[in-house]
């Protein structure tokens, strides 16, 4: 049998929603889980950007040490 009554959307709950009638369809449960989804949502986002940052930087870093290893090298001979 396949369970069609809808779900909170929130990762962390899943609990059934009650489906009223002539009503919009609701994705959460109740406020709290729309608002953990929201910050779990805002969390991926920044996390994925600080990543992104950090890898940049290494990249930076890693030019600027070759730079400065193969320059003195060069200017030593």
């Amino acid at each position: 049998m396949i369970d069609t009554q809808p779900r909170c959307e929130n990762p962390a709950c899943g609990l059934p929603i009650v489906v009223i009638p002539g009503h919009r369809r609701r994705q959460y449960c109740n406020d709290t889980c729309r608002m953990a989804a929201h910050r779990a949502r805002i969390l991926r986002e920044n996390q994925a950007c600080y990543e992104a940052l950090q890898l940049q930087l290494a990249l930076h870093e890693r030019e600027v040490w070759r730079e400065r290893t193969f320059t003195d090298k060069i200017s030593v001979k």
